[in-house]
């Protein structure tokens, strides 16, 4: 259960499944329109690594001064 953080494998499939249609939904229509073929391999691929890269950026994004207009923006729960 460690993969699926808690959830029953059946909910986590469904989920995964459900995030993959709703994904490939919104992308088919946007590929057509810039008019760029689709790849099933390279979506496959790049779905493998989604959870893994969200994971790293919300873990480092408190910590990131952004800056924007000139001015630094940073987190109000992490000063350094």
């Amino acid at each position: 259960m460690a993969i699926t953080g808690g959830i029953e494998p059946l909910y986590f499939t469904i989920l995964v499944l459900a995030k993959l249609l709703i994904e490939i939904l919104l992308l088919k229509p946007v590929m057509k329109f810039l008019k760029l073929e689709w790849n099933w391999l390279i979506f496959l691929i790049l779905q493998a690594f989604y959870f893994q890269y969200v994971m790293v950026i919300a873990f480092l994004s408190p910590y990131k001064i952004t800056t924007w207009k000139g001015r630094a923006i940073t987190n109000q729960w992490v000063q350094s």
